[in-house]
């Protein structure tokens, strides 16, 4: 009597465990990304992480740097308030500084801090960038800073500041 018990619980269980496998399954086969809110958009919200194009305002125009595009990759670190970043762009001052490398910081819901930098040939630069992504996630504005040093004085010197916008990229089938 009591091996009937436990066959009839298990048959339960085996069935519970079935029918649970066959929803989720359904559920993943719906040719939705996981990511996909439904209405073919996607929701990043809150999260920095992947690759960005840019677009860099400079407040002084006689640096050039108005409308220059770049991209910034970040990537996640030890937990979801910290990580990496990889940026690159046509080359603000020297082709031999890029690409830049540094981290991120969230500082709150959507907003963020992070500093990149790399070795030129002559000189030392890094960038200082303050992020607020949009609602949706997929965009951004910044403030950003570039500084310059490695001359031997151990000081960074400020050389233009300016606006950054940034737009998440998306993969696209050939």
């Amino acid at each position: 009597m009591n091996t009937r018990k436990y066959h009839v619980r298990g048959a339960m269980g085996l069935t519970t465990f079935i029918l649970l496998l066959s929803l989720s399954l359904s559920a993943g086969a719906n040719g939705k990304d996981d990511d996909d809110n439904g209405n073919g958009k996607y929701s990043h919200r809150g999260t920095l992480e992947g690759t960005w194009r840019t677009i860099e305002d400079g407040f002084e125009p006689d640096i050039g740097i108005n409308g220059l595009p770049g991209l910034l990759t970040f990537s996640a670190g030890a937990n979801s308030r910290n990580g990496t970043v990889v940026h690159t762009d046509p080359g603000l001052i020297d082709s031999s500084c890029l690409p830049l490398q540094g981290v991120w910081k969230r500082t709150g819901r959507r907003s963020f801090i992070g500093t990149d930098e790399n070795f030129c040939a002559d000189f030392d630069l890094r960038t200082k960038y303050s992020i607020k992504l949009d609602r949706s996630g997929n965009t951004f504005e910044a403030d950003y800073l570039i500084e310059i040093g490695g001359f031997g004085d151990g000081i960074w010197y400020f050389l233009t500041a300016g606006k950054l916008h940034g737009e998440r990229m998306k993969a696209e089938a050939p």
